[in-house]
């Protein structure tokens, strides 16, 4: 049906957003940093929750959305028990996710272990968590674009600078030169 193939579709243009998202220079900037401290620790780690959220809903949501293409593969009609089970996966809740742990007080009396979601709430809360994590992602793409290349220029200079020195037996300009080298690796070490 109709809704069966835009519900394909929305599910591989989500799938590609998320496979761009994980697999950005802010995320692997963020991923590959040894040691982060203060806003940029807070801001990783609320980014990581929220990929893996991204994630874990994305693969309960995709395996409804395949199971009810399923349904309608070969091109054959669905019709009673089909046809109520591809209505039930396509308008019911039928993304099933782990619920959160809450405490006791915070639990209603007809919690399960599970929260039962359409396919368009499932979406409208993949919508809501992938635009705080994008935007730490991109600022930390920003952040690298805007610091790596002033260091790369400062790094060739230098490194013009130490074959101009060449063999010359300069003891205060080799010191300074490598003075700065330091300062650079430093430098580095912070933007890393």
């Amino acid at each position: 049906t109709a809704t069966t193939g835009h519900a394909c579709a929305e599910r591989d243009r989500i799938r590609a957003n998320l496979l761009e998202l994980d697999q950005s220079l802010g995320h692997r900037i963020l991923d590959g940093a040894r040691q982060l401290t203060g806003p940029t620790a807070r801001q990783w780690d609320m980014a990581r929750t929220g990929l893996a959220r991204l994630w874990q809903t994305f693969l309960s949501y995709s395996g409804v959305v395949d199971r009810a293409a399923g349904l309608l593969a070969a091109g054959r009609r669905a019709s009673g028990p089909d046809l109520a089970e591809l209505t039930a996966l396509l308008t019911g809740p039928s993304v099933r996710l782990p619920r959160a742990p809450a405490a006791l007080a915070e639990r209603d009396l007809t919690d399960g272990p599970e929260v039962e979601l359409t396919l368009a709430t499932a979406v409208a809360q993949m919508r809501r968590e992938y635009h705080p994590v994008a935007e730490v992602f991109a600022a930390t793409e920003a952040v690298w674009t805007a610091l790596a290349g002033p260091l790369e220029d400062a790094e060739a200079l230098l490194a013009r600078a130490r074959a101009d020195l060449g063999d010359l037996a300069d003891d205060p300009l080799t010191g300074q030169l490598a003075a700065a080298e330091a300062e650079l690796r430093a430098l580095r070490d912070l933007l890393a």
